[in-house]
């Protein structure tokens, strides 16, 4: 969870954050902080339940459940939880996470710092192996270590590691096995030194020297929509809270936005332009506004477009290869039933629109789908008038054996083509083609048809 909240504070991804504000909510609940100044956090968790079969959509598994059955006192784990925790609250602005974490850094420091760093007693039973365990060498061979000890048949592992006898603490060691007890002794784990080390650099580089967060910007509103039809574009207007920071930009991506060509400053108040808004894909949007200081806000644009046919399904792709020159188009989909009533498959079409460059015969490729590939068809069609990025379209179906298309459900059809003779295509200028993104996106240059009728997307 430590690298997921560092995700999340770096790229302030939702899906990160959805996960993590159910699991901090959760460990909140658990770390234990006694009115004695000690703590204890989960150590082993007792499962039980199944979680739900997926079904292309999220459920919550809750016939799922955990209990925690053990705690304990690992420092290393509890200064990587507060690592965790730290990197939420910075992102999140949960205040409480930060208190947390904190608590738990000075009462490991307060309790268990030494002179060589933090550590705790740990009861170990294994050493017994020392003194107990035979060190197999071969009847008639012989030998020396480096130090000098005897290697031969029958030798125990502390007679050729005699060197351990110089450890300070191996007089503790062998008097405990001697009594048949296991020793108590402090370990200073380099992992559990680095991650209790971080954490307590990274609460001084988020938090400042004082511990307290710094105040945050704020943006209002937090989500708008925009249309892209050609009449209702609109301008978009979203007023700063600067709270003494000062306002740095607006970014999409790693990308900061033109002043003055994507958005204009007047005083405390941002105007997205819809020439701008215009050119982007329909789907979400996430601008983050920047400021010098505190958590930077997001802002959620919604783009639609509502001159395009809509109803019934919604389509994602994304191409799965995006050099310029390739030797198979391997677009892979998304379909979703958005309607109120069930689709029967063999009723539904998709197209691809591209180019093929040279005229050849061509192979269509089903390797898998949730609808098992052997039911999903390929027609190659030869378009009679040619159109920009497109003189050929792939039309996806499904035979009998793929069912119906439940309200709400969805299905993933990948799929792949390629000419006969494994010459290249030319993909980049293609209809269809989306140069961007490893993930499925909402996508209106692929179309589709229920019963014949344009349900979905834009034709060339």
């Amino acid at each position: 969870m430590q690298r997921v909240a560092e995700y999340y504070y770096k790229t302030k991804n939702l899906k990160a954050k959805a996960l993590l504000d159910k699991w901090v909510k959760w460990i909140k609940t658990v770390v234990k902080l006694e009115a004695d100044g000690t703590f204890a956090i989960p150590d082993n968790l007792d499962w039980s339940g199944q979680p739900d079969n997926w079904t292309g959509s999220y459920t919550g598994n809750p016939n799922l459940h955990v209990k925690v059955s053990t705690y304990g006192t690992d420092l290393g784990v509890s200064g990587s939880l507060a690592n965790t925790l730290l990197y939420y609250s910075k992102a999140s602005g949960d205040d409480e996470a930060r208190v947390l974490a904190k608590e738990l850094l000075d009462r490991m420091w307060n309790l268990y710092k030494g002179d060589k760093g933090l550590s705790i007693p740990e009861q170990r039973n294994d050493y017994s192996r020392f003194f107990d365990q035979e060190v197999y060498v071969p009847s008639g061979w012989t030998g020396t270590m480096p130090n000098g000890d005897e290697i031969k048949s029958g030798v125990k592992f502390i007679d050729i590691r005699s060197k351990y006898k110089d450890d300070p603490d191996f007089q503790k060691v062998e008097n405990a096995y001697k009594r048949g007890t296991a020793p108590v002794l402090n370990y200073h784990r380099f992992w559990a030194q680095c991650d209790i080390a971080i954490a307590n650099g990274v609460y001084s580089m988020l938090f400042e020297e004082g511990g307290e967060p710094v105040n945050n910007s704020a943006i209002d509103p937090t989500s708008a929509a925009f249309d892209k039809k050609a009449g209702s574009q609109k301008d978009i207007k979203v007023t700063l809270t600067l709270n003494g920071n000062t306002f740095i930009g607006i970014k999409e991506g790693n990308k900061y936005l033109t002043e003055g060509v994507e958005y204009t400053l007047t005083d405390n108040t941002v105007v997205l332009l819809k020439t701008y808004l215009a050119e982007k894909e329909v789907g979400k949007l996430k601008l983050t506004f920047d400021f010098s200081a505190g958590i930077d806000p997001v802002l959620v644009l919604t783009v639609t477009d509502s001159s395009i046919a809509a109803g019934d399904i919604q389509v994602q792709m994304y191409n799965d290869t995006t050099n310029a020159q390739v030797s198979s188009i391997v677009p892979k989909i998304k379909i979703t039933n958005t309607g109120k009533t069930s689709i029967t498959l063999t009723d539904l079409k998709l197209r691809y629109y591209y180019t093929i460059d040279e005229e050849k015969d061509q192979n269509f490729w089903c390797d898998w789908s949730t609808v098992g590939s052997s039911n999903v068809t390929g027609t190659f069609v030869k378009i009679p008038k040619s159109k920009p990025g497109a003189d050929y379209y792939l039309e996806i179906g499904f035979t009998a054996g793929a069912g119906k298309l439940a309200e709400g459900q969805s299905i993933e059809v990948p799929v792949r083509f390629n000419k006969i003779d494994w010459s290249s295509y030319t993909q980049t200028g293609d209809y269809s083609f989306s140069k961007s993104g490893s993930s499925y996106a909402d996508w209106t240059k692929i179309t589709g048809y229920v019963s014949g009728s344009l349900k979905w997307g834009v034709e060339p």
